[in-house]
């Protein structure tokens, strides 16, 4: 699979500036998205989810500090990368981008090279964050290569006792569309929802994981293929049941589910079983 093309907002109101960093960004294998101020990236925001945010502190209608505060009051953004950039080079002001806890502090001018290593940087480091952490940022859920080694210990219990266990995909139908239409904040929103149903009608033992850009996968210890098929019934009526309204507008959406289910041992190991439900083992969203 190739690797996808990380985002980055670029709020500027500069248009000099903001062009020649779009530029370098571009150049620099990223997908730009921009704004002119903290307002207008406020917006932007509830339609499209960045990587990395990138954006200069003096501006109009909203400085940066001020946009800075209302990105990490939102959980969704809480720990997506934040530079500051600025032309402004006095050590207090440094420190007080710094102190309100932005990932870097960039002042002008730019360097291409060095803006681009340290976004790079920014990134790495929330990954490396997400790894240990092992919780997907938009709903809390495990990710999948802890669920995988949930799975591969749940393997040697059942071989070792002759148990069987289920594991079952639920892929949110509309949701790839829906992205489209209405943006990133709305299906995130529904992907939430959807985590909190889940949690809200399995066992306290069974685990949950953000296996996918649209689907979760759920571990059920010693479930036949039965008990996996029942509960992807269960689930997928919840869903279909449950009632869906867009952030933006209000609007009441109907959202469904597929469900795929797979048993060990009839279906294979951990690895086959996982290959069977279509669940990436590399964060790739």
């Amino acid at each position: 699979m190739a690797d996808v093309v990380q985002r980055v907002l670029l709020v500027e109101d500069s248009n000099s500036s903001r062009q020649m960093l779009e530029h370098i960004l571009r150049s620099g294998g990223f997908d730009v998205i921009s704004a002119e101020n903290g307002v207008e990236a406020l917006e932007v925001l509830q339609q499209r989810r960045p990587d990395a945010i990138v954006s200069d502190i003096m501006m109009p209608e909203m400085d940066g500090y001020e946009f800075y505060q209302k990105v990490r009051a939102q959980g969704r953004y809480a720990l997506v990368p934040f530079l500051f950039l600025t032309a402004r080079e006095e050590i207090q002001d440094q420190v007080y981008g710094l102190s309100l806890g932005a990932d870097d502090y960039i002042t002008k001018p730019i360097e291409a090279e060095e803006l681009l290593a340290r976004i790079r940087t920014a990134l790495q480091r929330t990954e490396r964050f997400f790894q240990v952490y092992q919780r997907d940022p938009i709903t809390g859920v495990m990710m999948p290569e802890p669920f995988k080694e949930q799975v591969m210990a749940e393997e040697a219990r059942a071989e070792r006792f002759g148990r069987e266990f289920s594991i079952v995909t639920l892929k949110i139908d509309q949701l790839s569309s829906y992205r489209k239409e209405f943006g990133d904040f709305t299906a995130d929103s529904f992907l939430e929802q959807v985590s909190n149903l889940l949690r809200d009608n399995i066992r306290k033992y069974n685990q949950i994981s953000r296996s996918g850009p649209d689907h979760f996968t759920v571990l059920l210890p010693e479930a036949s293929a039965q008990d996996g098929q029942e509960a992807a019934a269960v689930w997928k009526d919840r869903v279909a049941n449950e009632k869906f309204v867009s952030p933006q507008g209000g609007r009441e959406l109907d959202v469904t589910a597929t469900a795929v289910t797979a048993t060990y041992p009839d279906d294979g190991g951990t690895e086959k079983l996982l290959e069977h439900c279509g669940v990436g083992l590399e964060r790739k969203w």
